[in-house]
């Protein structure tokens, strides 16, 4: 854990009760990650391999376990014994949206939503009963990131086929499929998507990563209108392509939209046997790099392997959070609005947030990053326990 005191990036000593700015929470069933609801509180779900159920445990805006709300076991989510849940979001009205896959007797998982009030009840007005299938399999739906909501409510979901291609599906705040996107509420990418993020006017960033025949490797990033066609005024042909050194295999892995419509994307290089780095970029509304930040270029993040998430304060700073690849270590970055390293926070705009200085860490997978209304920054992840941190902005 970081050792800086009341500075940004360091750990907030009033989170939780040990002082340290974190809490670790066994639950019944094997955890996931934790959201924050509209009041920043958290909710954290688990979930059953065989049972077909899920599990619900709360904590306090300020990180303290909800005794009184306790231990919420849902009821069985239809008939399925082996729906396994992944990933989830916090709908605005505090509902929560649960993506996971039914694992049938041979073959892939085929992915799946749930929507649960926040006590835990099947939300029977979504879908069917509560429940939306989504008929094609989820070999990389079982991923943070891979599930997100647009500013109007509707869910975007993100699937890939292992083949250099993907779906990205969009569902009404109903839970149907939203027809009037691409063919009944399905497009179909040609890369590997990562991430998706949906725009005030309705259009849908996706992101990830994408080979061409010619130059090989490179991440990318592409808009679709409202009607799930690619937007061609974005970029070239409704692409922007970011190509880094030869060889190298780079990939979008989450991005966030400005309130003004610039895009923040950020993810890793692949480099062989020279290792990995990270990047930020930021892409105009038309699809080009931002001359006014880090001058066209993204910044490359050296000495921090894979950059896992982002999100923007309300000043305009970023914040990511980079990890090592097995989780033996976890930094929080910062940047100012123009891509220059922000003094300010932790030791030169870098914040080290976990660290095994054993380096035999507990397998423990810190990958969520959040704002809670007050700004202040949450990480969250799980390994034999939840795991939740709030760090100073």
């Amino acid at each position: 854990m970081s050792t800086q005191t009341e500075t940004a990036g360091s750990p907030d000593t009033k989170f939780g009760t040990t002082e340290d700015g974190y809490v670790f929470t066994k639950t019944p069933q094997p955890p996931m990650y934790s959201k924050i609801l509209s009041d920043g509180s958290f909710i954290t779900l688990s979930h059953a391999y065989e049972s077909g159920k899920a599990c619900l445990i709360k904590h306090s805006a300020n990180g303290i376990y909800d005794e009184q709300f306790g231990v919420v076991i849902t009821e069985k989510i239809g008939d399925l014994e082996h729906f396994t849940a992944r990933n989830s979001l916090i709908t605005e009205d505090d509902k929560i949206v649960l993506l996971g896959g039914i694992k049938p007797a041979s073959g892939p998982h085929t992915a799946l939503l749930a929507r649960f009030s926040a006590n835990g009840d099947l939300d029977k007005s979504f879908g069917t009963d509560g429940l939306t299938l989504i008929n094609y399999p989820a070999y990389a739906a079982l991923y943070e990131d891979r599930l997100s909501q647009q500013p109007d409510g509707k869910i975007i979901v993100v699937l890939q086929d292992g083949a250099n291609n993907g779906r990205v599906i969009r569902i009404n705040k109903l839970g149907l499929p939203d027809s009037p996107f691409g063919q009944a509420g399905v497009i179909e990418t040609s890369f590997d998507p990562c991430v998706a993020r949906g725009q005030s006017d309705g259009s849908v960033i996706v992101a990830g990563a994408n080979r061409d025949r010619n130059r090989g490797w490179s991440a990318i990033i592409a808009r679709y209108n409202s009607f799930g066609a690619l937007d061609t005024r974005f970029g070239t042909d409704g692409y922007l392509k970011l190509y880094f050194d030869e060889d190298a295999g780079p990939s979008v892995l989450d991005c966030a939209i400005q309130a003004d419509g610039h895009i923040i994307a950020v993810g890793y290089v692949s480099r062989g046997s020279a290792g990995r780095k990270s990047f930020i970029a930021r892409i105009t509304p038309l699809g080009q790099l931002d001359t006014t930040f880090n001058n066209g270029e993204p910044v490359i993040a050296a000495g921090f392997d894979i950059i896992e998430a982002t999100a923007i304060q309300a000043d305009g700073k970023i914040v990511t959070l980079a990890r090592s690849p097995k989780g033996e270590y976890v930094h929080l970055l910062r940047h100012s609005s123009n891509g220059e390293w922000d003094p300010t926070f932790g030791e030169g705009g870098v914040a080290l947030v976990y660290n095994d200085p054993q380096g035999r860490p507990e397998s423990i997978a810190l990958q969520t990053l959040e704002l809670q209304p007050d700004g202040k920054i949450v990480i969250s992840g799980y390994g034999q326990s939840t795991v939740i941190g709030r760090f100073l902005a």
